[in-house]
């Protein structure tokens, strides 16, 4: 984007900085608002949807000013040419309607894990947003997508001192534009005006209404509720959290406009012989692990070792499972890029993924049979949601071996947004606590576990655990039952109009009934 000069400076302009400028400042005083004191409030909904809103206004003031993006010949830029295409694409549209759902999930839940998956997730797909917006990315793979959003996170610090650069430069030039006495005026009029208003309006609002009680109420009323709305608390915490927010807004932007956004350091691929010998060998071992697998796991035959039971067996070596599955993902995605293609290459690579979708079985099967006896827990529901994942971006995976023009970036990131809004709108609290209550003896830990618990599983503790009572059975559980109650009302105590939280409150209404 060409800088604007005039002709008795040579100053750079940034041609958008009224609009980043005061859009950085609303924006920082949207995040102070929102996020202060508050991370799960229904602000939050509001704070992604500003932030979106801002996005979106800028793209297209961006877009307005310069029909040619940022970009390069490694990385194209999308040509705009002042109309709506840079943004609603079917990717951005996803992203935009996505990000909704997730800020509402946020301030739908009271679980502290669900919140931070949530908000993590947030944080990716506006980087995923941003990026697809201003740069060509459907050829991109994982690793230059990872790339570009570290580059973009960390090299926008090298932006801090533009806001001040840039607003002298627009200062300077304003200086040497010709305009008219009378808007000159006109102008400073208004400012002055404004000035001595806000300088003489309290004095006035106090005087009258002392002379007049039913004036002094009527402003007394409006200011209770802006007390309501209005940030308590800290100064400094609050000044912090502005300058932070303008900061992170002006810096961002000022590192989307430039057009040296590199890709990943390309590298030659090398000869497939390589990948296919240690392909080879992996296979052979994953595939002899498959068999154990389906004749001592699933079909229940052949012999174990001593000191082994079939319950003890099939318990153990979850998590390893799930940890070799990663890594399997993780090497058939860099041989895709480190390797030059090849017909054997992609046939122990189809092999390889289809031993991890045994494997996904296996673990699934022995977390399962965990569950069985030990009952529910927030890991291990999170563990099976997380082997769901794995399996659609392996499905995702074997078309890339076939396909590599598949774009599997898009496809995974839109598999992980469907499962977790799933997941988090299901309230995996509130089922634990059923079926923990449905399955577990009175004297078991599962129940125990109830108090671990957030608000969301309210509805079935307060209504399966029962009140203080004198039968010495129900004593454990009238207990459980107390603490959980005490733990409710301390997270209820605040629902004021930004920190409201609607899982919050209904556990606030169960209390009052």
């Amino acid at each position: 984007m060409e800088p604007v000069k005039t002709n008795e400076t040579t100053t750079p302009v940034n041609p958008l900085f009224p609009v980043m400028g005061i859009g950085s400042l609303l924006y920082a005083l949207l995040y102070t608002i929102c996020l202060y004191h508050n991370p799960s409030g229904i602000s939050y909904p509001f704070y992604i949807g500003g932030t979106c809103l801002f996005f979106c206004f800028f793209r297209m003031k961006s877009s307005l000013a310069d029909s040619s993006c940022a970009g390069n010949v490694a990385m194209q830029s999308i040509s705009c040419k002042g109309n709506y295409n840079c943004i609603l694409t079917p990717m951005t549209i996803f992203d935009l309607s996505s990000l909704m759902l997730l800020a509402l999930s946020v301030c739908f839940t009271d679980s502290s894990y669900l919140i931070l998956l949530g908000k993590t997730l947030i944080f990716f797909l506006l980087l995923h947003l941003f990026l697809c917006s201003f740069y060509e990315d459907r050829h991109w793979d994982i690793f230059t997508y990872v790339w570009a959003m570290i580059k973009t996170v960390f090299s926008s610090l090298a932006f801090l001192a533009c806001p001040f650069t840039d607003l002298t430069a627009y200062v300077k030039n304003r200086r040497n534009i010709q305009t008219s006495h009378t808007d000159n005026r006109r102008v400073l009029s208004i400012v002055i005006g404004l000035t001595v208003a806000l300088l003489a309006l309290p004095v006035i609002l106090l005087l009258l209404g002392s002379a007049d009680a039913v004036f002094a109420n009527l402003f007394q009323d409006a200011w209770n509720v802006f007390e309501g709305i209005m940030i308590h608390g800290d100064i400094l915490t609050i000044l912090v959290m502005f300058l932070f927010g303008f900061f992170l807004s002006y810096c961002l932007l000022c590192r989307l406009q430039t057009p040296n956004l590199k890709e990943a350091p390309s590298c030659q691929k090398e000869d497939p012989v390589i990948a296919i010998t240690f392909t080879f060998i992996f296979s052979v071992i994953y595939v002899l692990f498959c068999v154990i697998q389906i004749v001592y796991l699933f079909a229940g035959l052949g012999t174990l070792p001593e000191n082994y039971t079939y319950a003890s067996y099939a318990r153990a070596g979850f998590f390893q499972l799930v940890f070799v599955c990663l890594i399997n993902l993780v090497s058939v995605l860099l041989c895709i890029r480190l390797f030059r293609p090849h017909r054997i290459l992609q046939l122990l690579l189809s092999v390889v993924s289809l031993c991890t979708f045994v494997m996904i079985a296996s673990s699934a099967y022995r977390m399962l049979l965990y569950i069985s006896v030990y009952h529910l827990t927030v890991l291990r529901v999170f563990v099976l949601w997380s082997l769901l994942v794995i399996s659609f971006l392996m499905i995702g995976t074997l078309i890339l071996i076939y396909k590599p023009d598949f774009p599997f970036v898009r496809y995974g990131i839109i598999v992980v947004t469907v499962l977790f809004l799933l997941y988090s709108f299901s309230r995996p609290d509130y089922r634990i606590a059923r079926y923990n209550i449905s399955h577990a003896a009175k004297d078991d830990y599962a129940l125990t576990y109830l108090c671990q618990l957030s608000a969301d599983a309210a509805p079935v503790v307060l209504g399966k655990l029962p009140k203080e009572s004198d039968d010495p059975d129900d004593y454990y559980l009238s207990n459980l039952r107390q603490e959980y109650v005490d733990y409710l009302s301390d997270c209820t105590s605040d629902l004021s109009i930004r920190s409201f939280n609607f899982s919050r409150w209904k556990a606030k209404k169960l209390l009052g009934n």
